[in-house]
């Protein structure tokens, strides 16, 4: 057990908080620790599963008999981790089929993406909607390994290239299959209260982050305009030069401002 689970009273591995069958149409899968979460988190999964077996199916690929997954474990205790030094939100155990969520780690990635401006993928956003948006994408690109072992196993498993290769794929696919799905299902952010807690208890943990989160979004979602661009930033776009960073969006095709994109982020995959 993590000492971030050890403090906020995590649920012990030996005691199961809830689960439930569900059908899919490759198959059933088995949700344990279901209080973890909400129905609607299990619901958004299950929508997510039946809907990449229907596109496999119809894309005159060969049909899937399955979809590789048997059991989604969801813990708060800080487990799994690969490298006890290396946060792991998500894992997938082909010998067993089975995805494995972290959330103490989703919990702890979302504050350190969101709060730590010098690394690569910080970005400028409520911490709860990127620990959700870890939550939904990370079990899309779970989902992928799934699939890909049914066909592909002793590649997979001998030969370190083809990892490579398929976490890069797996990345793609949970981006481009969280646009498709939030055009199908309600992706807006839904909290267990034990979810709520861990956010609160690690926000409350560290004043200067709630301070500084504070500051770069006084509210859950953006007050500006939701569009600007380099060119129209002073008459569009309100937010504080040296609180806007900009990134490259698919559409359009320009350079953002992500504080303003967020309501269209959320729109779309429900970040």
């Amino acid at each position: 057990m993590t000492e971030l689970a050890q403090e906020q009273k995590a649920t012990p591995p030996e005691v199961i908080m809830g689960h439930v069958k569900r059908s899919t149409n490759g198959g059933d899968i088995i949700f344990i620790n279901t209080e973890l979460v909400t129905p609607k988190v299990i619901d958004i999964m299950v929508a997510s599963i039946n809907e990449m077996v229907e596109i496999v199916n119809s894309a005159g690929e060969p049909s899937l008999e399955g979809h590789g997954l048997y059991s989604v474990v969801f813990r708060d205790d800080g487990r799994p981790r690969v490298e006890q030094d290396k946060l792991t939100p998500w894992l997938f155990v082909p010998d067993s089929k089975s995805a494995v969520c972290n959330l103490a780690d989703c919990v702890e990635l979302a504050f350190i993406n969101t709060m730590d401006e010098d690394k690569g993928d910080a970005v400028y956003c409520n911490v709860a909607h990127v620990f959700w948006k870890h939550l939904i994408t990370g079990f899309f690109h779970e989902a992928h390994h799934a699939e890909a072992f049914i066909t592909d196993y002793d590649e997979l498993i001998d030969d370190e290239d083809a990892r490579q290769v398929e976490e890069f794929k797996a990345d793609e696919f949970a981006d481009l299959h969280s646009f498709h799905m939030a055009k199908l299902v309600n992706m807006e952010p839904e909290f267990s209260p034990r979810v709520a807690e861990m956010l609160n208890g690690l926000l409350t943990k560290n004043s200067s982050l709630k301070t500084k989160m504070r500051m770069i979004m006084p509210n859950s979602g953006c007050r500006f305009k939701s569009k600007c661009n380099d060119q129209a930033q002073a008459s569009s776009c309100q937010h504080p030069k040296e609180q806007v960073k900009r990134i490259s969006i698919v559409t359009p095709s320009k350079s953002s401002c992500a504080m303003c994109v967020l309501k269209t982020w959320t729109v779309l995959i429900g970040i």
